[in-house]
């Protein structure tokens, strides 16, 4: 994460990471599968941020292994859109990183 993400803002994502698995496994036996999305979109608020901090904001997308963030419509949607959807009616306490191998990277 770059130095200006808000602070806690990796606690917070592994709390609801955690949460996630949770709902997953209680809410299971009602045939309700619980997931979370973890995008790496351009955003309103990613926008702002390249704007307040636009060398930090150019090195992470160039530390993306695509060179770029996803975009919401076309990147983060039609995954959204497998959860919400019965092909995905099995697929449940899971984290899902959208984010073109960035978290993967060192």
């Amino acid at each position: 994460m770059p130095p200006s993400a808000p602070p806690n803002f990796r606690e917070n994502k592994e709390a609801l990471r955690g949460l996630t698995k949770i709902a997953a496994k209680e809410w299971g036996q009602y045939g309700i599968c619980v997931n979370i999305v973890l995008p790496g979109a351009e955003s309103p608020a990613a926008k702002a941020w390249a704007e307040k901090f636009p060398e930090e904001y150019a090195k992470q997308v160039n530390l993306n292994p695509m060179k770029r963030f996803g975009d919401p419509e076309m990147d983060i949607a039609p995954v959204v859109a497998f959860l919400a959807g019965p092909d995905s009616c099995y697929f449940s306490g899971q984290s899902v990183i959208v984010d073109g191998a960035n978290s993967i990277m060192p």
